[in-house]
C-alpha cells in the first residue's frame, strides 16, 4: 500500500523561478515553529520538508542541515534584534540612555521569545555555526559591534567612563545576558514583574558604565 501523502501535494524539488526565495522563507517559518514545539533535538528535516509541501530534495537546495536550518532560524531573528536595537538608539539622544535601551531591549527580545531561547544561545556549537555562516554575517555579533561604537563615542563626549569599548560592550553583554538566564530560568519563581527587573538591570547598568567622580 502506498506512504499516505499530506494534503498539500509535494512540489518538486526544482522551484519555479522566482519562488526559491518565498521556499526559503517558508523552510525558515516551518523551523522556527518546530523549534518552539519540540526544542533543537526534536527538529527533524524530514519533518520540516513535510510541512512545507516539498521533496527533502528541495530542503537541501536551500539548505545543507538541520544545523544550517536553525542558524539560518537564529540569525534571522538576532538581525531582528538589531532592528530593534537600532530603533531604540534613535529614539534617544543621550548615550547613557541609549547604552541602557540596549541592554533593555535584549532583555526583551528574551522574553519575547522564550520558546526559541535555548535554540538561540548555545543549542550549536559557534564552530559549527561559523562552518555555515561566516563571522562578518552573524547578526548577534553585528550588534555587539553596534554597542561597541556606541561606547567610544560616549567615552569621547566623556559620558562614559574610559576602557577599551570592545571589551566593556562584551561584558556588558554577559551581564545582560547573564540576567536575561537567570530571569528565563526563574521565570515561575519570580516575584517582582520584568519591568522591576529591567530597571533593576538599567540601574546596574548606569552605576557600571557612567565615570566615577
Amino acid at each position: 500500500m502506498p506512504e499516505a501523502r499530506s494534503s498539500a501535494a509535494t512540489r518538486s524539488h526544482r522551484a519555479p523561478a522566482g519562488e526559491g526565495d518565498r521556499l526559503r522563507v517558508e523552510l525558515l517559518d516551518a523551523t522556527e515553529v518546530e523549534l518552539a514545539e519540540k526544542g533543537y533535538a526534536g527538529v527533524s528535516l524530514r519533518q520540516i520538508a513535510r510541512n512545507c509541501g516539498v521533496s527533502p530534495t528541495a530542503v537541501y537546495l536551500h539548505f545543507d542541515s538541520k544545523e544550517a536550518l536553525v542558524i539560518g532560524v537564529c540569525n534571522r531573528r538576532f538581525a531582528e534584534l538589531g532592528d530593534r536595537v537600532r530603533s531604540t538608539i534613535s529614539a534617544h539622544d543621550d548615550i547613557v540612555e541609549q547604552v541602557m535601551a540596549v541592554g533593555e531591549e535584549y532583555l526583551r527580545f528574551v522574553f519575547d521569545n522564550p520558546k526559541l531561547y535555548a535554540a538561540y544561545f548555545g543549542a550549536i556549537p559557534l564552530e559549527t555555526i561559523l562552518e555555515h555562516l561566516p563571522a562578518d554575517q552573524l547578526a548577534g555579533f553585528d550588534v555587539l559591534a553596534e554597542l561597541a561604537q556606541l561606547l567610544e563615542a560616549g567615552m569621547d563626549a566623556g559620558e562614559i567612563r574610559r576602557d577599551d569599548p570592545a571589551v566593556l560592550a562584551t561584558t556588558l553583554w554577559g551581564a545582560v545576558h547573564g540576567a536575561a538566564t537567570v530571569l528565563h530560568f526563574s521565570r515561575p519563581l519570580l516575584t517582582a514583574s520584568l519591568d522591576e527587573h529591567v530597571a533593576g538591570v538599567r540601574r546596574l547598568l548606569r552605576a557600571g558604565i557612567t565615570p566615577h567622580p
